[in-house]
């Protein structure tokens, strides 16, 4: 609730900055505009042209600063609409928007997409007893080992809600995706002597029309299972 209010406010106001731009536009144009016609029309002395140049030089200067700050409040409202603000893991929103990519990437390239949901053993523990603080910083150090082991543009993990992720893996079967996981797990240890992982995966068929609704159940389904034979 509160990624979502933070989102709307700044929406707000990256589309005042986005008015404000467009109004500058607007008058630097008709100052162009009103330069040409005189121009054309012969009727300006010299002071008259040096004035209406310094006002559209002053008009191009603000236009560029506006849109720098507006390309700027761009890439902010981005991250904040696909990153989870406390863990820097892409959001559960994304998540759909991005599945739907890959499979069409999948299919033109013949190549394999598995999905693995995990869940972090002991995490009430460690909230009740080190401290929610102590919590968060897990969260952190986990989506942080596994960006450190994921590769670049090819695979991503997700924040699905509270200690609970999904990792999409691309071009990769589930016996791979068994040892990414399990070097995950080793070096997430190094964190924590209260908490390591469970995790269920799923290779996504090739077909057309995924319910991918369905495949995410199965591999939190295989999670679960995993969790319970721990206890």
């Amino acid at each position: 609730m509160i990624d979502e209010k933070i989102f709307i406010v700044a929406f707000v106001e990256n589309w005042e900055i986005f008015k404000t731009y467009k109004e500058i536009i607007k008058i630097n144009n008709e100052q162009v505009n009103d330069y040409r016609f005189l121009i054309k029309e012969k009727k300006f002395s010299k002071v008259n042209e040096d004035n209406l140049l310094n006002e559209i030089t002053t008009l191009n200067n603000k236009l560029s600063n506006t849109k720098r700050e507006l390309i700027k409040k761009n890439k902010k409202l981005e991250k904040m609409a696909t990153k989870d603000q406390l863990t820097n893991a892409f959001n559960r929103r994304y998540f759909y928007e991005k599945i739907k990519e890959e499979i069409k990437r999948s299919k033109r390239l013949n190549y394999n997409i598995t999905l693995v949901m995990i869940d972090l053993d002991n995490f009430k523990k460690v909230n009740d007893t080190l401290g929610h603080d102590k919590g968060d910083e897990l969260l952190k150090n986990f989506t942080k080992v596994c960006s450190d082991n994921l590769r670049k543009d090819f695979d991503y993990i997700f924040r699905f809600g509270g200690d609970e992720f999904l990792i999409l893996l691309t071009n990769c079967d589930e016996k791979l995706a068994d040892k990414i996981i399990k070097r995950i797990n080793n070096e997430f240890k190094r964190f924590t002597e209260i908490s390591s992982i469970s995790y269920g995966r799923i290779k996504l068929p090739l077909n057309n029309d995924i319910e991918i609704e369905r495949y995410i159940k199965i591999a939190d389904k295989r999670m679960y299972e995993q969790k319970n034979k721990k206890k």
